[in-house]
């Protein structure tokens, strides 16, 4: 918000991406170390709809915002970002407990027979999780999502305005739907518990390939929606399934490391995405190009999943580790 040119506004994103990756590898990996491997997928997928929240209150508040101060809307849409970083970060602090021990109570899940994992650091096999083939092609598929879906919301307002004739209201309500629908992606990390990790994934990239593609491809007012609807179907899954298959190959005390681990995968997606998005775009005079693209990106995802090897996933995981 105090930035006062491009070089200002870098600096400023390169912070703000450096404190999400941070924060959400270990939120996630929180899930780990409360819920037992047969219910981490539904746990990880309803952890995500809270980014749902987001684009609602994003979607309605921000055109606001923006339409009533035209000078100055962006600067104190960010402001009012940063503050509500902060205040959530209080409250996590207070609230957000290392493991159900610290509380007096057992894992989501955990049946009597289950073995209670204990915390020995010095134990800890972190070669496991940099040596392992399936973490590194686990972090492949990851950058598929992270350069596909950035593609996607960096250039969902101009696309809608640029081709489909959009207002900025318009395009602030579409962008709301996205987040209503996208409340219901977490059942999909329900759905990897019982169809498995490689299965859901493949679907959800497919779904995604889709819709980049129709977003790009059907520039009317039924394509974006169509569009809007498969990408808030699926929205958020891919991070929620990731973790949970993080949990089946290392187990619940190297879950965190595995995915801060291919979280640097994401990382690099999402910087280049926009980056190549944006050449393509200004080569072709149009978005057509970078949607395409980014479906393409999202349908190799899809094949990638096909191709990686079951680790326990989904209701087959019966103990810490996949066999």
């Amino acid at each position: 918000g105090l930035a006062g040119g491009f070089a200002g506004a870098m600096v400023g994103q390169l912070i703000a991406g450096m404190g999400s990756g941070a924060s959400n590898v270990p939120v996630m990996g929180l899930i780990a170390s409360w819920v037992t491997p047969r219910r981490m997928g539904a746990a990880s997928g309803a952890m995500v709809a809270g980014s749902s929240v987001g684009l609602i209150v994003v979607g309605s508040a921000a055109p606001a915002i923006l339409s009533a101060n035209e000078d100055d809307g962006w600067r104190i849409c960010w402001f009012i970002f940063g503050g509500m970083a902060m205040l959530l970060s209080g409250v996590a602090y207070f609230l957000l407990r290392n493991s159900p021990s610290e509380k007096g109570v057992g894992r989501l899940g955990a049946q009597a027979m289950d073995p209670v994992p204990t915390i020995h650091s010095r134990t800890l096999e972190w070669a496991r999780v940099y040596r392992s083939r399936r973490v590194w092609q686990l972090g492949l598929m990851y950058v598929a999502f992270g350069l596909s879906y950035i593609v996607f919301m960096t250039f969902f307002r101009q696309q809608l305005t640029d081709e489909g004739g959009y207002t900025e209201s318009e395009a602030g309500r579409l962008y709301m739907i996205m987040g209503w629908v996208s409340l219901l992606c977490g059942i999909w990390g329900l759905v990897s518990d019982r169809i498995g990790r490689k299965r859901a994934l493949a679907v959800v990239y497919l779904v995604h390939a889709a819709a980049f593609s129709i977003f790009g491809l059907w520039a009317t007012s039924a394509g974006f929606t169509l569009s809007v609807v498969l990408f808030g179907l699926t929205a958020w899954s891919i991070p929620a399934i990731m973790t949970a298959t993080c949990g089946d190959m290392v187990g619940s005390r190297l879950a965190p490391a595995a995915l801060g681990f291919i979280t640097v995968f994401f990382g690099v997606g999402q910087a280049l995405g926009p980056i190549i998005a944006g050449a393509m775009a200004d080569a072709s005079g149009s978005l057509l190009s970078a949607y395409v693209f980014a479906g393409g990106v999202a349908l190799s995802g899809a094949i990638g999943a096909l191709c990686l090897k079951p680790a326990g996933a989904g209701g087959a995981t019966n103990g810490e580790h996949a066999k």
